[in-house]
């Protein structure tokens, strides 16, 4: 095995590499800290989304609350117009039968 020569004009080759391997680092610390805000950003966007989901999902259940409530509200009216209509109609049956004796 020959001997290593170092030359003495010229940089030693280890500075080159951990000034290449400084570069790579650097530029691999920026593509994440753009990948990192991106992230944020998205991270921002979908919790907005989120909170509007929720605001309208209040909004449904308020609304379907009110509903049913009218609904039932319709049905007791119903019912007094149905047993109005059956005293009507039985006493106009009555009075009908009275005047065909």
């Amino acid at each position: 095995m020959a001997p290593i020569m170092m030359r003495l004009n010229s940089r030693p080759r280890m500075k080159t590499d951990a000034e290449s391997q400084m570069r790579f680092q650097n530029d691999m610390l920026q593509q994440l800290e753009g990948e990192r805000n991106r992230l944020q950003n998205r991270k921002g966007s979908l919790q907005q989304e989120l909170n509007n989901c929720r605001q309208s999902v209040v909004r449904h259940k308020r609304a379907h609350g009110i509903l049913r409530t009218n609904s039932k509200e319709r049905k007791i009216e119903l019912n007094s117009l149905n047993q109005n209509l059956m005293k009507s109609t039985s006493k106009t049956v009555a009075w009908t039968l009275l005047e065909q004796i």
